[in-house]
């Protein structure tokens, strides 16, 4: 018996001011199944984290407008 889980789809943020690394995780993940959704700064990132869910969220450290440290500590909040 399959849980309602199990059939959905994992879902992935990535978050990254590089496009060309968004790119690259991006194609990885859907290869692997994941319905991806990217983010080009901090910000972004942190809007789309409190309106969707997601089993996954990549990084980078160092972005624009909202870095990595301070999403992932307003993110926590």
């Amino acid at each position: 018996m399959k849980s309602g889980n199990a059939e959905r789809a994992k879902c992935v943020l990535i978050i990254d001011d590089s496009l060309t690394i968004r790119k690259a995780l991006s194609k990885g993940f859907s290869r692997l199944g994941f319905q991806v959704d990217e983010a080009y700064n901090g910000l972004q990132g942190f809007t789309r984290l409190n309106t969707a869910t997601y089993d996954l969220v990549i990084f980078a450290f160092l972005m624009p407008v909202l870095d990595g440290i301070d999403l992932a500590t307003q993110f926590r909040a």
